[in-house]
Order: C-alpha cells, then sequence, then structure tokens
C-alpha cells in the first residue's frame, strides 16, 4: 500500500495525506454505509468513491484517516477489514465537549504532527521558512513539505489548537527534529543583571544572576487560574531557591501592568492597601 511519506535518515516516516476534517468525512461516509460492522478494505475503498485500496488516492486516504486514529483494522493481506474506530463513534455521536476533545486528540495522533506540533505549536513561522525546515532539516522533498504544511495547518485550525502554543506541561524536545546546534539549543546567554522597570513608579529593580552555561532545556507549562485563565510558564525548570526568589521579585515588579485594579474595592481599602 502507498502512502504519503518521506525519508529521513533512510527510514520512510509517513504523514497524513489529509487534513483532519477530510478524515472525519471519510469515516463519517463509512459509518452512514456500515454502521460499526467491519468492512473489507477494498468495499470501504468503494464507500469512498474508488474502484480500489489498490490505488494511489485510495491507499493514501484509508492510510490518514488510520493515522489519526479513526479506523479499527483486523485481519491481513486480502483479508484486511476496517471499521471506525472508538474515537471516530466519539467524534461523530458523542457529545459536543466530549466531541471536541477527542478531535484535538486525533489532530496530534499521527507521529509527525505530533513532533511538528512539540516543536513549533502554532509558531511555524512563513510558509517559506517552515517549508525550508521540513526541507534541510527533516529531509522532506519539496513536493512533500508543501503537502505536509498544507495538511498541519488545516488539521490545527480544525482541531481549534489555534488558542494553544503547547500542550500543558510538554519539554520540548528537539533531537528527533533534525539537527540543532547543541551550543544554541542549551547555552542561552545571559546578562550579569536583569532591569525591569515598574510601570507605576518608573522604580528599577535589578536581580543579579549568575552567567552559568544551562545543560537543561526550557520546559513550558500551563497553570489555570481562577476565573479561567491560562497563564503559560516556559523556563529551564526546576529553579534553585535563590532563582525563585529573583522571579517572584521580578514578577512583583510586572505586576502593574498584569493585574487588573478591583473597581469594587472601597476607597478606605484602596488607600490601606497603598499604604
Amino acid at each position: 500500500m502507498s502512502e504519503a511519506s518521506h525519508r529521513h535518515g533512510g527510514q520512510r516516516r509517513k504523514y497524513p495525506s489529509l487534513n483532519l476534517e477530510q478524515a472525519i468525512e471519510r469515516a463519517r461516509v463509512l459509518f452512514e454505509r456500515e454502521r460499526y460492522n467491519a468492512a473489507p478494505i477494498d468495499l470501504v475503498a468503494r464507500h469512498w468513491g474508488f474502484k480500489t485500496i489498490k490505488t494511489g488516492p485510495a491507499s493514501t486516504a484509508y492510510s490518514a484517516v488510520k493515522q489519526f486514529g479513526l479506523l479499527d483494522e483486523t485481519g491481513s493481506g486480502d483479508q484486511r477489514k476496517a471499521s471506525i474506530s472508538q474515537r471516530a463513534r466519539a467524534i461523530l455521536t458523542a457529545p459536543e465537549d466530549v466531541r471536541r476533545s477527542e478531535i484535538r486528540e486525533a489532530a496530534l495522533e499521527p507521529t509527525m504532527n505530533r513532533q511538528i506540533w512539540e516543536r513549533y505549536g502554532i509558531h511555524t513561522g512563513s510558509p517559506e521558512t517552515f517549508n525550508w525546515h521540513l526541507i534541510s532539516e527533516m529531509g522532506f522533498s519539496d513536493t512533500g513539505a508543501r503537502e505536509f504544511a498544507k495538511q498541519y495547518e488545516a488539521t490545527i485550525h480544525f482541531a481549534g489548537l489555534m488558542d494553544e502554543e503547547f500542550p500543558a506541561s510538554v519539554e520540548t524536545d528537539r533531537d528527533d527534529l533534525g539537527s540543532l546546534d547543541s551550543s544554541a539549543a542549551s547555552n542561552y546567554p545571559v546578562a550579569p543583571t536583569v532591569d525591569v522597570w515598574q510601570a507605576s513608579t518608573g522604580e528599577r529593580v535589578e536581580v543579579p544572576v549568575h552567567h552559568t552555561p544551562s545543560t537543561v532545556r526550557p520546559s513550558r507549562h500551563a497553570i489555570p487560574l481562577v476565573g479561567g485563565k491560562v497563564v503559560i510558564l516556559e523556563g529551564e525548570f526546576p529553579l534553585t531557591e535563590a532563582a525563585w526568589q529573583g522571579f517572584m521579585t521580578v514578577l512583583q515588579a510586572f505586576k502593574p501592568g498584569l493585574v487588573q485594579q478591583d473597581q469594587s474595592l472601597p476607597s478606605s481599602a484602596a488607600a490601606f492597601d497603598e499604604s
């Protein structure tokens, strides 16, 4: 069976030829024709308008639906059969909150989608730069890079992941994503002091920072707050106690620009707070 793929380091690595919305529509057609029953994969292809699973477009479409976790497959060779998966059932029939959760999981189910998400999130840069990285660092062909980029962008948009930069508490691991300069990845230049200007008073806060090359890669953490908002915290964790106290000093200096004043606070209380 042929499938959308490219070679990287001598290995064949596949990616979906369809975006997630298109793959879900394929699963919907199969569900309407077969419900929960397993059907021979050649018949699945005919349900989708192909003459046989052995044609290139049919096999790549089948592979894409399977990569998103929307198909269950049994048997081998000519005896293979497929039915919609539990995830596909949820997307097609479950309440909206469950459906949206399953769609997000499906979007990052393909290995290549997950790797690109963990490296870039939604910030892939310009199309030209993203294509350049896919070709020069990850071994895509020019055509493959354009096809993958188009699928990735459409899938992330459809899944509603544009409001998220990275999954919560995912450490950025770039070893599998092409060669990077190790010194650039692990040694970040740090100034001897950090100057922070407090917006309300103009007071300058200087926090001393020791210039020691770091061997810890940044990690991101999504911190849910009261009221439904989320703060994304990125840094080289764990911190020392001294570094944490310095961070708290800097954060306090930024407070006037980050925290909305409570207009319901009585004037006497406000005066007491200012004292």
